[in-house]
């Protein structure tokens, strides 16, 4: 699986994140956190479509959600940067909700269609 944030990236966030206060150290933690576990559910759902269980309407659902969270972390990972210097959460907060929401999104869909075949 192709993934937009590489470990290297989330690395360097958390480095740098860990220098800063508490809110920027918290933040960095929290993006990182986002990324390991879509990166795990994506690498379950390869698993999944390698067993040939998964048709292609699955395939593109998951394609989709996975690609808007892409976006989300893509404009989560923007406002955490602007975060280290204008000092205001608020883009940041907005921009974290809307990655939470997609991450969730994307293990959803993911297990569902994997609990869907097992029934």
């Amino acid at each position: 699986m192709r993934t937009l944030f590489n470990i290297s990236l989330i690395a360097a966030i958390c480095f740098y994140a860990s220098a800063c206060s508490t809110l920027q150290s918290n933040s960095g933690k929290s993006l990182a956190t986002v990324a390991t576990t879509v990166d795990a559910a994506m690498t379950g759902w390869a698993a999944w479509v390698a067993t040939g269980k998964v048709n292609q309407l699955q395939q593109d659902s998951v394609k989709s959600v996975y690609q808007h969270y892409q976006v989300a972390m893509s404009i989560a990972l923007n406002a955490y940067l602007a975060l280290q210097t204008s000092k205001d959460p608020t883009a940041y907060n907005l921009a974290y909700a809307n990655l939470l929401k997609a991450k969730d999104e994307v293990v959803s869909t993911t297990t569902s269609f994997k609990l869907s075949a097992t029934n």
